[in-house]
């Protein structure tokens, strides 16, 4: 807390703790291992003014970088998953609030479909199920995100999606009609 708040971070809402925690092999929330913390800030300068200097361009990177998104997003499921939890309670889900570019599209320049109003009905269907969120829907909900269309009616029932993300698209169209 104290490295947080000499860097301006607020551990409540700055995804960019999320950034740090990946880049620097945090394992758990709050704990860092000693050697690739220390050796994380030695390639961008251990003064306290160089950290904070970084955090902008961590902030961008995770908004513009599809890629780099998905590493951070990926690595935060296991981040703040209980010790020998298979998934994430719905309020540790709900944490790591997506950026703006998190559904940019790595194959086109068009804005994605899946919006802020998109997410909270998301988060609204969560709340609703009262269950925990699997690895396997946490890791293929990005990928849901940058391929859906606004109405639902691209979604192929077919493909290989967690049966969560299924029911959600059936709850989406039923509260879009």
């Amino acid at each position: 807390m104290a490295l947080c708040s000499e860097l301006g971070i607020d551990p409540s809402s700055d995804s960019v703790l999320f950034c740090l925690a990946s880049d620097l092999g945090s394992k758990a929330t709050g704990e860092w291992a000693k050697e690739p913390f220390v050796q994380g800030w030695l390639e961008i300068d251990p003064s306290l003014a160089k950290m904070k200097a970084a955090l902008p361009g961590l902030r961008k990177k995770l908004n513009s970088n599809p890629a780099y998104f998905k590493k951070v997003y990926m690595h935060t499921f296991d981040l703040c998953k209980a010790p020998g939890a298979r998934s994430l309670t719905l309020e540790t889900g709900r944490l790591f609030k997506l950026p703006p570019g998190a559904a940019s599209s790595t194959q086109t320049d068009e804005p994605p479909a899946f919006d802020g109003d998109d997410l909270e009905m998301w988060l609204e269907f969560q709340r609703e199920r009262g269950k925990a969120v699997s690895k396997d829907t946490w890791s293929l909900f990005i990928d849901f995100l940058r391929t859906i269309d606004k109405q639902y009616k691209e979604y192929d029932e077919e493909a290989a999606w967690p049966s969560t993300i299924d029911d959600f698209v059936e709850y989406a169209r039923a509260k879009k009609v």
